[in-house]
């Protein structure tokens, strides 16, 4: 696919992740109506996308919201590798006016005030995202913290996080798709197990009167596909808390729509800051640059596991419930 001149740096397909299909991981829990509610023009807003590839989702934001202000991070060695997958040259270095046209000519897309601001390093080797403290109104990652992005999630995915929930402003959420594709037989020992883990997630959130209202409910209903499987809430410095909820979606798409054959389920994390009144438990997230966030003691990939995607994904949603059951064993309400 070429667009004109300086071919260099506008080969290759689209990616088309953009922010329509993004939006159907998440609309049964928290949709997307409930996330811009009162943006306006997105004056004063801004937005971080983790692995934004050629931008198309943070120029849709800026389409809706062109007043807001969008920021990306690209893994550049990853996108270099890629010349053929990626339409424009955002995620290869190549951040000129031109490369971003090409990106709002492909979608039909309207030339925004501003074009994002991309930065390029390995986001998942460090919680120390290159942002200040509380910059963002809301975080996004889509196919961006799986296999080819995060080497190691079992201690990577904890460091994004922190690092994400350090930049989020109160009031602000992340909204981080983590693993897809997965059936459900290969990561639930039985499906009594995962009901367990969905009724005791669900009284958890009730108790807490979380944000993620959607969620909650008759035990028996499936939602549309989602299913709440393990729900924190935990304080951040002294008036702050995240309420951190990790769930599972059909095949990222609606109730009423066919599920492909070949499609598995998506994990995904939620995550809400915002002002709270606990008292600091046993440990709370440090809101400072070590900013450290509970890690899977001892827990390590195999080489097996690191070669065989399905592998890694199995062991990467193992690491993801662990992690989860650590920050809800050491926090004190």
């Amino acid at each position: 696919m070429v667009f004109g001149p300086a071919v260099h740096h506008r080969q290759g397909e689209f990616t088309n992740r953009g922010l329509g299909p993004f939006a159907m991981l998440f609309h049964e829990v928290l949709p997307m109506h409930k996330v811009f509610a009162g943006w306006g023009n997105g004056s004063d807003r801004a937005v971080l996308e983790l692995g934004c590839g050629e931008g198309r989702m943070c120029l849709d934001l800026l389409a809706s919201y062109p007043s807001a202000t969008a920021f990306c991070i690209n893994n550049l060695q990853w996108g270099k590798s890629r010349p053929d997958y990626l339409g424009n040259g955002a995620a290869t270095g190549d951040t000129s006016t031109a490369a971003w046209e090409a990106t709002a000519t492909h979608f039909n897309l309207p030339v925004p005030p501003h074009w994002p601001e991309v930065t390029y390093t390995k986001y998942g080797d460090s919680n120390h995202l290159p942002y200040p403290d509380a910059s963002f109104d809301l975080v996004l990652a889509q196919h961006s913290l799986n296999e080819g992005k995060l080497v190691r999630p079992d201690y990577q995915f904890p460091n994004v996080a922190c690092g994400v929930v350090r930049t989020l402003r109160e009031g602000g959420m992340a909204l981080l798709h983590t693993v897809c594709c997965i059936e459900k037989p290969d990561y639930f020992a039985s499906t009594a197990r995962q009901a367990v883990l969905v009724q005791r997630t669900r009284a958890t959130m009730a108790a807490a009167n979380t944000a993620f209202h959607s969620m909650r409910g008759d035990e028996t209903a499936t939602y549309g596909g989602s299913a709440p499987l393990a729900f924190a809430r935990v304080p951040v410095g002294v008036s702050s808390c995240v309420d951190v909820l990790l769930f599972e979606k059909d095949a990222g798409l609606g109730a009423n729509e066919t599920i492909p054959s070949h499609a598995g389920m998506n994990i995904i994390v939620l995550i809400q800051k915002h002002r709270c009144r606990l008292q600091p438990g046993t440990w709370q997230m440090q809101h400072d640059g070590s900013c450290r966030l509970p890690n899977v003691s001892g827990a390590s990939f195999d080489k097996r596991q690191l070669k065989d995607t399905h592998l890694y994904r199995l062991e990467y949603v193992k690491h993801l419930l662990s992690w989860m059951q650590l920050m809800q064993l050491n926090v004190i309400a």
